[in-house]
């Protein structure tokens, strides 16, 4: 009974996890290399100096404001993300179907750095939550496989557990191929088992209960009832790409907002702003702790005044924020980056060392059945 069990599941571990790694293995190589996604887009822009992030000065507020308004007018979904420690300067994005790209702002006196038109990092990262298709197909895409990796994940254990240990001191590297690559495949299975496990499952989770997604300020994503601060009443806001032609108020300055969006989120710095035809959406950092939110405070575009506040309270609501922090690991410091990036790595040999495991085992299969069938003719 227990040996047919560990036939079964050599059998679904050995197809399940080749017909899902072919993709997945692109997956978490995207996924490691997005660990440095700012970097990559910092090295391939030289044009932009600047290592430290200055605050904003009003002058490149406005002008962010300005260009954020004529991008619009090209009835494009854009947005201001602020200075940070990674990405010392104002950027201007809007999403062009599969990854967000702008012009590059200097926080001082607001004028655009020459840099050069690339995805950088956001390439990466786009393909890896979505493999560049878009948040409804693509990211179907990749819930249905991080399923697949769970259950090639379990039926890996269930085939090994006896003989984790055994096969993790037997690495030997420069043995026949097969036991090479078989024994590669052990060791970084073993070894870093809890990353591959808590990856897949926290992004598993992310995608497929749809919440806080990586872009949760796209049209089609952002629909939210916000609780007020004072005496408003709720308001339910869909957020969308306003039409060329319409007419909006001029943009109250942006330096007050952004410290009064602080003061309310108790936050030490905000990361997004987002405008709408009749409002001005400011979002809290990213980085600013383990727990990955989305809390945004709301102005009004026509005078600046405080609309509402989203923050978001609960058990629930703070373990799902745990897993969007554990998953992308933007509140993390650099060494706990290269960490994350050499687990990633790891975990990327596993699924290639198995797919070659694979092609190996039935090569080796259709040689032996060619071999018995020239036998049987002669």
């Amino acid at each position: 009974m227990r040996e047919t069990f560990r036939v079964h599941m050599g059998w679904l571990h050995s197809w399940v996890g080749f017909l899902a790694g072919l993709v997945l293995t692109c997956i978490f190589a995207t996924g490691t290399l997005s660990v440095f996604d700012k970097e990559i887009t910092q090295w391939m822009q030289p044009e932009v100096t600047l290592d430290h992030p200055p605050a904003p000065t009003p002058l490149a507020l406005q002008r962010a404001a300005e260009t954020t308004m004529a991008e619009q007018k090209k009835d494009l979904f854009a947005f201001i993300t602020l200075p940070s420690l990674r990405d010392p300067v104002i950027r201007v994005l809007h999403y062009d179907g599969h990854e967000f790209i702008g012009p590059v702002l200097d926080p001082v006196d607001g004028h655009i750095f020459p840099a050069r038109a690339t995805a950088g990092g956001q390439f990466f990262y786009d393909f890896h939550f979505a493999l560049r298709n878009g948040p409804v197909v693509g990211c179907t895409i990749v819930t249905l496989l991080g399923v697949c990796l769970l259950v090639a994940v379990g039926s890996g254990i269930a085939i090994h557990i006896k003989a984790m240990w055994p096969d993790l001191i037997l690495f030997r590297p420069f043995g026949p191929r097969p036991r090479a690559w078989l024994d590669a495949h052990l060791v970084t299975g073993v070894l870093f088992l809890p990353f591959l496990i808590m990856m897949a499952y926290t992004g598993t989770i992310i995608r497929a209960r749809g919440i806080l997604p990586p872009h949760p300020f796209l049209p089609a994503q952002q629909t939210e009832t916000s609780p007020p601060v004072a005496a408003t009443p709720p308001a339910k806001t869909n957020v969308s790409a306003p039409p060329a032609s319409t007419v909006r108020p001029p943009t109250p300055p942006l330096g007050p907002l952004i410290a009064q969006a602080q003061q309310i989120l108790q936050a030490e710095r905000c990361e997004l702003i987002l405008f709408s035809p009749t409002q001005i959406r400011i979002f809290r950092s990213d980085d600013a702790s383990l727990f990955l939110t989305r809390d945004l405070v709301t102005f009004s575009r026509a005078d600046g005044h405080v609309i509402s506040s989203f923050i978001q309270k609960g058990a629930a609501a703070r373990t799902l924020e745990l897993l969007h922090g554990l998953h992308y690991a933007r509140f993390s410091s650099a060494l706990l980056r290269w960490l994350y990036f050499l687990s990633g790595l790891a975990c990327t040999v596993l699924m290639g060392s198995g797919l070659v495991l694979f092609l190996m085992k039935r090569r080796k299969a259709s040689g032996q059945k060619k071999s018995c069938s020239v036998q049987r003719k002669g």
